[in-house]
């Protein structure tokens, strides 16, 4: 599970931002939850896990929702209190809700499982927080930063009619909880997506983007909703073209080889320690040399370009002048493990077309039984630098 922020002993300073989805956009919203028999309460949590888990990188994630607690149960009996319509009284509880985000899995499918969990976790409505953290062996330790709150509570239609004497205007409503994020969800024909968050841990330019990407979301799933989770894309078009320009880094290679730019690098740092093996080190001169011999011995028996040449040779400073010999022969390389079975070494080289073996020391030149050359590594000394195969 992840959280979005860790807990700060900084006092807050909280601060606010708000976007509000377009009137098409909640329409279509609305019809899909109706549709596919969803809450758009769900449907608005999903898209809020769903954007969790792009923040944070994981694939399970947590944090707080409201439940109105008009659905009144005794904690004792369950059963329904009808008396709970004629209550005065704030019956408002936060719990947690924890979301596995399937990347595959397609969105509909997953908001209906998920509708099935919430409602099965109604009958814990009345659960206080801190029972729960016992429960779990978190007592004292925060089980969320955010919380996601839907607010539908409906208004009277008598209120809203202008020919009445009595008129309702410039409504305030002032909401903070403890959270570093909340994010409450209200509105009926345009939804308002609002943000209240400590700027000593979310930064705002954070929640800007965080709204931004909320809003894109929304907006692709009103559009179509029958992608999987992967397949919803948060960037905007900005962003989309930052990603695409990152991406060009395709540039012209200089046509070379490998032989070729290890030559380059004899040029610039001669001797320059090459390669390290145990308690010996050879420079580059002293390789580049050694790999020429090997080059010139291979061709003096007839080694063409593309033909190939075994290697059965342990990590060693020798494998590396084999190897670096080979290419510069123009041959390919058929690496085979000197552990190997001799009837096994055997079988790869010839099946290879393997036309000369290299080993390192006369005993590894035992553990074959083929009638081709068979050249040790270890006759090549650097005493005697050959002029570089072309």
């Amino acid at each position: 599970m992840t959280t979005l922020a860790d807990r700060s002993t900084i006092a807050p300073a909280w601060d606010e931002q708000q976007i509000t989805l377009s009137a098409a956009t909640t329409a279509l919203l609305h019809s899909i939850a109706k549709q596919h028999q969803l809450t758009l309460n769900t449907l608005m949590q999903g898209a809020f896990g769903l954007l969790l888990s792009r923040f944070t990188g994981e694939t399970d994630v947590v944090f707080g929702a409201t439940s109105a607690g008009r659905t009144l149960r005794d904690q004792r009996s369950r059963s329904l209190l009808p008396e709970a319509e004629s209550m005065v009284g704030l019956f408002i509880n936060t719990l947690p809700v924890r979301m596995q985000i399937a990347p595959q899995s397609p969105l509909i499918s997953w908001l209906q499982q998920l509708q099935t969990a919430q409602s099965e976790a109604m009958q814990y409505e009345f659960t206080p927080l801190w029972e729960i953290q016992d429960g779990l062996n978190r007592s004292g330790t925060p089980l969320f930063d955010s919380i996601l709150v839907f607010e539908n509570y409906p208004i009277a239609p008598a209120l809203l009619q202008s020919d009445r004497d009595l008129q309702i205007t410039a409504v305030q409503v002032t909401e903070w909880t403890s959270f570093p994020l909340t994010v409450l969800v209200s509105g009926a024909d345009q939804l308002t997506i609002k943000a209240k968050f400590d700027r000593h841990r979310l930064p705002s330019d954070t929640i800007d983007r965080l709204l931004q990407h909320f809003e894109i979301l929304l907006e692709a799933i009103a559009q179509n909703p029958q992608k999987t989770l992967s397949a919803f894309s948060l960037l905007t078009s900005i962003e989309q073209q930052q990603r695409q320009d990152w991406n060009q880094t395709e540039a012209d290679y200089p046509p070379t080889t490998i032989h070729q730019l290890f030559e380059a690098q004899v040029d610039r740092t001669p001797d320059a320690i090459a390669v390290i093996f145990a308690d010996q080190q050879i420079t580059y001169r002293e390789l580049n040399a050694r790999a020429n011999q090997l080059a010139h011995d291979l061709r003096s028996r007839h080694i063409q370009p593309e033909d190939r040449v075994g290697i059965c040779v342990e990590r060693s400073i020798e494998l590396a002048i084999g190897l670096l010999g080979i290419l510069k022969a123009g041959a390919a390389y058929v690496p085979i493990d000197p552990s190997y079975p001799r009837e096994r070494s055997d079988f790869m080289a010839q099946d290879a077309g393997v036309k000369v073996l290299l080993v390192r020391g006369a005993i590894d030149s035992g553990c074959f039984n083929l009638n081709m050359p068979i050249v040790d590594l270890l006759t090549f000394e650097a005493a005697q630098p050959l002029i570089p195969i072309p």
